[in-house]
């Protein structure tokens, strides 16, 4: 709140069109909102969901987001005076469990449609975590290697790749983790159909970290 009054009493007496100011007034407006939800939650136990209230950055311009001056010298005093105060509030905020912030910034991905790396959903064990309904087809576009399909692609992509005991180990090891793997029914509607596992590409990145990759030519 310290912060936004400052903000406020600066821009009645400036015009202020700089990317580096917007970033700073744009991250404690995001912290300012997200504390005000807590707060209106936590003290008067409001559920503001109905609301539909979304931190939408809504700009396809993200230049401003590294915006970083090299020095302050040219601002007006007052606006220096006002930077180094915003640094001082920022610099007390340094517990990263606290529910309350200073600043926030609110960072954002723009992918295509149908890009194979913007994956549909995402696995977690946190139970707050929201629901999604996920359909069939939407899985296979996500894990569309069977066991045969990655081991072909295994060998294509290391010059030192052998389907053995250690590409065993490796591979049950990363089949643990559903971001990697995944079992489906070949006959969904049938529980007593027989099972097929499934891979996404990613695992691809761990497989690396234990062969060679071939050179192009």
């Amino acid at each position: 709140m310290l912060a936004l009054i400052e903000i406020r009493d600066n821009a009645a007496h400036f015009i202020n069109k700089d990317l580096y100011i917007g970033r700073r007034v744009l991250e404690i407006g995001t912290a300012s909102l997200r504390n005000y939800l807590f707060l209106v939650t936590d003290w008067f136990q409001v559920d503001l969901t109905s609301y539909n209230f979304f931190l939408m950055p809504i700009s396809f311009y993200h230049g401003f987001e590294a915006a970083e001056p090299a020095t302050r010298t040219h601002y007006p005093v007052q606006v220096q005076k006002l930077l180094t105060y915003l640094d001082s509030l920022e610099q007390q905020d340094v517990a990263d469990d606290a529910k309350q912030h200073v600043v926030l910034r609110l960072e954002t991905k723009l992918v295509r449609g149908k890009d194979t790396s913007a994956v549909a959903f995402r696995w977690t064990d946190d139970p707050k975590a929201p629901a999604v309904m996920v359909r069939e087809e939407d899985v296979l576009k996500s894990y569309p290697m069977t066991y045969r399909d990655l081991a072909n692609t295994l060998k294509r992509r290391y010059v030192n790749f052998l389907e053995n005991k250690d590409f065993l180990k490796i591979r049950q090891a990363l089949e643990k983790e559903n971001k990697y793997s995944i079992v489906r029914f070949l006959h969904p509607s049938n529980p007593n159909s027989s099972k097929q596992r499934f891979y996404n590409p990613n695992i691809l990145q761990e497989f690396d970290k234990h062969y060679v990759r071939r050179i192009k030519s």
